[in-house]
């Protein structure tokens, strides 16, 4: 009896060893540096502009593509349940046609409430990939394939019919070097010379801007060893407001998430902004009525007035939110918030986030912009250097706390800027399942 105990012990050991092995095998291969897979797809008449970042990556024989990919097309949206973080839908209002999808269970279900197992990756930060193929059609798009029979390498082009060049010609104008001889038919071909976030021009057709960008080429011979990504929160208080969509468009441009901190004054005056937040991807907060202590004096006013933030905003978007932030922090002169006060605040509903980088941007700073910038990457980099002397870094993520005025949106581009060009941070939305960073004590 203890010989077949032993056998089956052998057998579980052994089973587990190679269930690791796999697992290991496939996170590593889903993990390959991004920019080896550059200029495979292709939206309509442009490429993919954040292919760098976000590429295509093929999973047991099928191809995924990130999620936001298919906000480029005009009418179709992506768009995650705050409330449910497991759970997005991807809809395209040109023909009533969406997918809903449950992460977690691995299942999707259609306008006409079919349920369907799709299985779905993180892949490259907080963007979940689909199934390329079948969420295409499930939505109403249509894909074109065109293969190099010399390197086998297979490019693709998605379509929603406003679509004027070919595909051929779509790649000899960014991707020449896809194409077979035989389907070359111009002696020369140009290739469009952005390689950083071009500049934000206004599309009349849509609230989002128009964004074009390419990649340097990488020798994919080499390896490439990437160090661990530095975590960056950005973060805007008083929002929306008359800035706010300078501020989007920026975010857009450089793709960086953010999270936002509503008052109910702007979602009533800016409701279409609320809704972009959230379609592009950036996660909401609460904070009070106008961003103020006005008609506040107790804990119990502040929780209220989260409360009603959280239903205007629930009445505009049908979502609510747990995370909130206090006008001027825990430690604010007006209220201050002890540990305890943060914990009754969390019985509410609600989790506190402070900030550790102030964005020197308020009304009465006497910063310009340039200034304000310095001081941001000096606070920054201090912080970056605590980490690395440090066993337990959490309390040191850079959260940056940004007030929403006439400066922010030139304070914010010079930031960005050097995000994009240092390659080493990666900015992050504040969610549920992030411990806290406030100064309640």
């Amino acid at each position: 009896m203890n010989g077949v105990k032993n056998n089956r012990h052998n057998i579980i050991i052994s089973a587990s060893v190679a269930l690791i092995i796999l697992v290991t095998t496939i996170f590593s291969a889903l993990h390959t540096d991004a920019a080896t897979e550059t200029l495979r797809l292709f939206l309509n008449d442009e490429n993919w502009y954040n292919e760098y970042r976000y590429p295509l990556k093929e999973v047991d024989g099928v191809m995924y593509v990130p999620s936001n990919v298919f906000n480029e097309f005009d009418g179709i949206s992506v768009v995650t349940d705050i409330t449910a973080p497991d759970n997005f839908v991807i809809s395209n209002s040109n023909n009533g046609k969406y997918v809903s999808f449950n992460t977690r269970k691995n299942i999707a279900q259609d306008e006409q409430g079919h349920v369907y197992e799709i299985v779905t990756w993180v892949l490259y930060g907080l963007v979940v990939s689909v199934p390329m193929k079948t969420v295409c059609s499930m939505i109403g798009l249509k894909i074109e394939e065109y293969k190099n029979n010399e390197t086998g390498k297979i490019y693709y082009r998605i379509c929603d019919e406003n679509e004027t060049l070919s595909f051929v010609k779509l790649l000899e104008i960014y991707n020449p070097k896809a194409l077979n001889p035989e389907d070359i038919t111009t002696e020369t071909t140009t290739t469009p010379q952005t390689t950083k976030p071009t500049e934000t021009t206004k599309n009349t057709d849509t609230t989002k801007p128009k964004v074009s960008d390419t990649t340097k080429e990488v020798d994919t011979k080499k390896p490439v060893d990437k160090p661990d990504p530095i975590y960056v929160y950005l973060s805007f208080d008083a929002s929306p407001n008359e800035y706010t969509e300078k501020i989007l468009d920026l975010l857009y441009r450089y793709n960086c998430a953010a999270t936002f901190f509503l008052t109910s004054e702007g979602i009533k005056s800016h409701p279409k902004q609320v809704l972009r937040m959230i379609s592009e991807g950036h996660a909401l907060g609460v904070s009070t009525k106008d961003g103020s202590y006005n008609d506040i004096s107790t804990l119990r006013d502040l929780i209220a007035s989260f409360d009603s933030v959280n239903n205007t905003l629930c009445r505009l978007s049908k979502m609510k939110t747990h995370i909130a932030r206090a006008p001027g922090g825990c430690a604010s002169d007006y209220l201050f918030i002890s540990s305890a006060d943060a914990s009754t605040v969390a019985t509410k509903g609600y989790i506190l986030w402070d900030w550790n980088i102030e964005a020197y941007d308020g009304v009465d700073s006497k910063y310009s912009a340039k200034t304000a910038y310095k001081k941001i990457i000096k606070e920054l980099e201090e912080i970056i250097s605590n980490n690395k002397n440090s066993s337990d870094n959490h309390s040191n993520i850079p959260v940056i706390r940004f007030s929403c005025t006439d400066t922010t949106a030139d304070i914010l581009e010079l930031l960005l800027e050097y995000i994009y060009s240092s390659k080493a941070f990666v900015t992050k939305v504040i969610s549920i399942y992030e411990k806290e960073i406030n100064s309640a004590s």
